[in-house]
Formats: structure tokens, sequence, C-alpha cells
């Protein structure tokens, strides 16, 4: 995915991947969740056909 804070392409792990539903799940913490990274990834995971999930703080949160 394209890093836009640091300009660069970058490559992404994701915390987890359910092919029965081909999501990609991420599970942040308030201390490690960056927001811009996140809609960075996220908008590579939908361009590659992903559905996506944020997991924040045990909520997941609605990032699209």
């Amino acid at each position: 995915y394209y890093d836009s804070q640091k300009n660069k392409n970058r490559i992404a792990v994701p915390d987890f991947y359910l092919p029965e539903s081909n999501t990609i799940v991420e599970i942040k913490s308030n201390y490690t969740i960056n927001v811009q990274n996140m809609k960075d990834k996220f908008l590579e995971y939908k361009k590659l056909g992903y559905n996506t999930k944020l997991i924040l703080e045990n909520e997941e949160i609605n990032f699209n």
C-alpha cells in the first residue's frame, strides 16, 4: 500500500483474514492507532477486493 505520510510504498500484514467473508481485520488500541495509516491500508485492501473491519479498544469501528 502507499503510505501517504512517509510518501512510499509499504507492505501490510493484516492481523487476521477471514476467508469465509473475504474480510481483513485489523486490531488496534488507542495507543497504536494511526488514523491516516489505517485509511491508506483500508483503501488498498478495498481496491484488491477485500472487506475490512477495524477493532479498536474491543469495539468494531466503521472505517469506510
